[in-house]
């Protein structure tokens, strides 16, 4: 993963070491897009770490108001999304973009620019 040009996760990383370097990227999107990440509750952390992300800010009417999806870690590093809200188009698309591009910081900008075309077009 790569935020500002550098290296967010390195290859070999354990689950864990790539948890912790995940969220320490996560942290820097929380003041500037509104991002809030909740750990899902999970018995086995093998499968993977799940989040619901949660963008705010998008409304200059409305700032509180959130879009979420879940966000899951897997065990292989590879990262999975469902259960989208308000539903983007082609998240399909974004999430394999993701995992090849293995870029979190532009992935939480177009789920941010998605949100708010939405939000737009629904207020117009």
């Amino acid at each position: 993963m790569f935020f500002l040009g550098l290296p967010v996760v390195q290859l070999g990383a354990s689950l864990a070491e790539r948890h912790e370097q995940h969220q320490e990227t996560v942290n820097l999107f929380a003041t500037w897009m509104g991002l809030e990440l909740i750990p899902e509750p999970t018995k086995d952390k093998s499968k993977g770490w799940p989040y619901r992300a949660f963008l705010s800010l998008l409304d200059p009417r409305q700032p509180e108001r959130k879009c979420s999806f879940l966000l899951n870690v897997a065990s292989d590093g590879l990262l999975a999304v469902s259960d989208c809200n308000p539903a983007v188009t082609d998240l399909e698309r974004l999430v394999l973009e993701l995992n090849r591009a293995e870029d979190l910081s532009k992935f939480f900008r177009e789920m941010r620019a998605r949100f708010k075309a939405i939000l737009n077009s629904t207020s117009a």
